[in-house]
């Protein structure tokens, strides 16, 4: 609960809730207004059980903040690199996993390539070796 909120703050730059841990029952609410005909977004806060709520300000938005305001602050992100970047995968470390994975399929297909060929040299000497019984019933030595 208090992650998410000092997540929520930290994203918007609310200043006033990043440095100190929020208490329990604490909340942040995003409310959405229509103002004279304009989309408004506010954030209010409500830090104790008893206490009143209180406007947030936005940096970087001015108050009212407009909702177009509000929508360019922060650019969209697709969910797997924001689940990266709340795990602390950076996209650099995803390129690498990438090469490690490429990397790994292909020495298990080489594995398996060179254990078809294995496989199939040793049926061919088996083979080989049952051809030339079949030849030589008596198993006679050419050199006596």
């Amino acid at each position: 609960h208090d992650a998410n909120l000092m997540t929520i703050a930290k994203y918007l730059n609310l200043s006033d809730l990043q440095k100190h841990l929020v208490p329990y029952a604490a909340y942040i609410a995003v409310e959405h207004h229509n103002i004279d005909g304009q989309d408004v977004v506010k954030i209010v806060s409500h830090m104790t059980l008893n206490g009143t709520r209180e406007e947030l300000r936005i940096a970087d938005c001015p108050s009212p903040c407009l909702f177009s305001t509000f929508k360019s602050l922060k650019y969209q992100m697709p969910s797997d690199q924001f689940n990266g970047i709340c795990k602390g995968y950076s996209d650099e470390a995803h390129l690498i996993c990438q090469e490690k994975v490429t990397m790994i399929a292909v020495l298990l297909i080489i594995v398996i390539l060179l254990f078809v060929a294995f496989v199939g040299a040793l049926f061919a000497c088996f083979w080989y070796r049952a051809r030339i019984r079949q030849l030589d019933p008596e198993r006679r030595y050419i050199l006596q």
